[in-house]
């Protein structure tokens, strides 16, 4: 789902009891080499084009075979809950990939609401915290445990979490609130918040419209040196410019988008 470091590799390699020395993985990225982005140290591995990834996912595993995979990740997200609640980890030490796609992994497995509610424990928050510095990136998560309770026609007897849903999220909101999403951008450039945290703080914000300016004053001041990360904000922008109510402003966000891409494109021509 998105850029797994060496590290991650090793780790789920050994949960299926294979021992995979930093060298197997080398030879392994010479051979897919063309397919992958990263080094799996500074920039986690990632296959260069979302496609492949539904690609390999819908079309070349069995069913059984996704439901083995979506088992070895959540373990490995297990695996780093544990060690943060055993003291046996710092908050900083948990896996990028883990933090971001955990979630994901519990929905596809179909996880049952007791196992998703480790998304709401205090070690899951600090760890949060440590990785981008606001702990915005635990409202998709927190929405994500909400949403399973609700739909689940049990709210009642899971009343607890919800109300601690609610808490999270409105105690994140105020303070993503009092941030302009066009200051994003500068703010991240001169590095008084980290990228993550200023891209967390633009996707929680209240409205569609908002959402995509967040993203779009980050774009602009090319603070995202990855280029997944920078194909993945365009991405975000074009759905929020769907979802704005306001038909008119949806045009503008995607006119300034597209300026955005033709000067890119321009300055990468020249460059070259």
């Amino acid at each position: 789902l998105g850029p797994l470091r060496r590290d991650d590799l090793q780790r789920l390699a050994g949960q299926m009891g294979v021992s995979l020395t930093a060298h197997d993985v080398e030879w392994a990225m010479e051979v897919v080499g063309r397919l992958i982005i990263g080094d799996g140290l500074r920039q986690g591995y990632v296959l260069c084009h979302p496609s492949l990834r539904d690609f390999f996912y819908n079309e070349k595993l069995s069913e059984s075979d996704r439901h083995a995979w979506e088992s070895q990740f959540i373990a490995l997200g297990q695996h780093a809950l544990s060690a943060l609640k055993s003291g046996q980890w710092r908050a900083e030490q948990v896996s990028p990939y883990v933090l971001q796609f955990f979630r994901f992994h519990l929905e596809r497995g179909h996880a049952p609401i007791e196992q998703r509610l480790c998304l709401l424990s205090e070690e899951w928050i600090s760890a949060w915290q440590a990785f981008d510095g606001s702990g915005f990136g635990l409202l998709m998560d927190v929405d994500t445990v909400r949403t399973c309770i609700m739909s689940s026609g049990c709210g009642l007897r899971w009343l607890s979490a919800v109300m601690r849903c609610m808490a999270i999220r409105a105690s994140l909101a105020s303070v993503g609130s009092n941030v302009p999403p066009r200051l994003l951008g500068d703010l991240a450039k001169e590095g008084m918040i980290a990228v993550r945290a200023a891209r967390r703080c633009a996707q929680s914000a209240a409205t569609p419209e908002a959402r995509a300016y967040g993203l779009l004053a980050l774009l602009r001041k090319g603070v995202t040196e990855q280029e997944h990360v920078s194909m993945n904000l365009v991405e975000e922008v074009k759905q929020e410019a769907e979802r704005a109510k306001d038909r008119k402003e949806a045009i503008e966000i995607l006119a300034d988008l597209a300026t955005l891409s033709m000067t890119a494109a321009l300055t990468e021509e020249i460059v070259l």
